[in-house]
């Protein structure tokens, strides 16, 4: 998501998106699938905040196992979707926020 300051990280993330989507395309009718995980905050060295890395690591191994292009938190379907909708209909940026 895009959020106000993010400047060239924002954009990074989107570029790598792009990246897998055109991997995926090119790759189609292949057996080598993409998959591309958005999980939000996961705890690090560099945040003690987020989810549990061997959580994350295991929702992801289960999208490639299942083929799915993306993974990404629950709570941000609706967000996604609206930030589509948003896009597709020239409607100004708005802050993302997730669902509870």
């Amino acid at each position: 998501m895009t959020f106000p300051a993010g400047g060239a990280y924002a954009a990074s993330k989107h570029a790598v998106v792009a990246v897998a989507e055109q991997a995926a395309l090119g790759l189609a009718g292949t057996p080598v699938g993409v998959t591309v995980l958005c999980p939000a905050l996961v705890r690090s060295g560099m945040s003690e905040e987020g989810e549990d890395p061997l959580v994350v690591a295991e929702q992801a191994l289960a999208a490639v196992h299942a083929g799915t292009f993306t993974v990404t938190p629950g709570e941000w379907t609706e967000e996604i979707a609206r930030r589509g909708h948003r896009l597709a209909t020239g409607a100004q940026p708005q802050m993302p926020s997730p669902t509870a």
